[in-house]
């Protein structure tokens, strides 16, 4: 919304195919193939804090990557029921796991 009422003004075309490349030289070098170098996994907690930062938002408060993390583990062992947990935040360290009817 900032950029379109002009409080945030983007960076010029050539500025972020410049940073483009620069991310996607960033992954090569951390061995991720090319065609996997869209994924954002772990590398999303920084992106999300830098875009936060550009436009003058607060970060994402931890307890929404602990969620994160905890979920991924959860898909691992249990693929079949994990999608019927929900979860409420607490706070910005806490978080409670409940149970969702099928």
């Amino acid at each position: 919304m900032r950029t379109l009422d002009g409080s945030v003004t983007l960076p010029c075309k050539e500025e972020m195919d410049e940073e483009t490349e620069r991310d996607f030289q960033k992954r090569l070098a951390m061995d991720m193939p090319p065609s996997y170098a869209h994924s954002m996994d772990s590398l999303q907690w920084d992106y999300f804090a830098e875009l936060a930062d550009c436009v003058g938002l607060t970060s994402l408060p931890p307890v929404v990557r602990m969620v994160y993390d905890f979920v991924a583990d959860r898909r691992k062992e249990d693929v079949m029921h994990y999608k019927t947990e929900s979860y409420t935040l607490l706070d910005h360290g806490h978080f409670e796991k409940k149970q969702v009817a099928p």
